[in-house]
């Protein structure tokens, strides 16, 4: 199972890296040939570049691998959803640090975002609302 590394901010992933990442998110693991499949041949890149690119991956902590005969097959070391949240963190404090509601708002004026998005967030908001009402208590 993927872990949720701390220094995630620290791995300063490309967007070449996260589509490679992608890859090896949706199949739980991958090896080069997949991952040109998937993204090589539409990027025009050759499969000793995508090694290198995974290679590089395992280095930033992104994925492991283990060999198989004459394969390397790559699994992820971290989550989407916490590489996912840590973007959203470095968006979020690069153009608006200090500014939630306006951030939250402009997100919610978007045209995407539908009735059960919006019920959604509400849920994480009376979420949060009872976490700080149960840290309040504490006190």
């Amino acid at each position: 199972m993927p872990r949720s590394v701390a220094p995630i901010k620290t791995l300063g992933l490309t967007e070449l890296q996260l589509e490679i990442m992608a890859v090896v998110w949706r199949n739980g693991s991958a090896t080069v040939t997949d991952v040109h499949q998937a993204v090589g041949t539409r990027r025009g890149l050759a499969p000793a570049t995508l090694a290198t690119l995974l290679r590089r991956l395992e280095k930033k902590g992104a994925v492991t691998h283990i060999v198989q005969g004459r394969q390397f097959i790559y699994r992820p070391s971290i989550t989407s959803d916490a590489v996912r949240r840590s973007r959203l963190s470095e968006v979020a404090e690069k153009l608006l640090p200090a500014d939630v509601p306006a951030l939250i708002s402009h997100l919610l004026m978007s045209d995407k975002i539908g009735a059960e998005e919006i019920e959604q967030v509400k849920q994480l908001i009376a979420e949060k609302e009872r976490e700080k009402e149960r840290r309040d208590r504490r006190k």
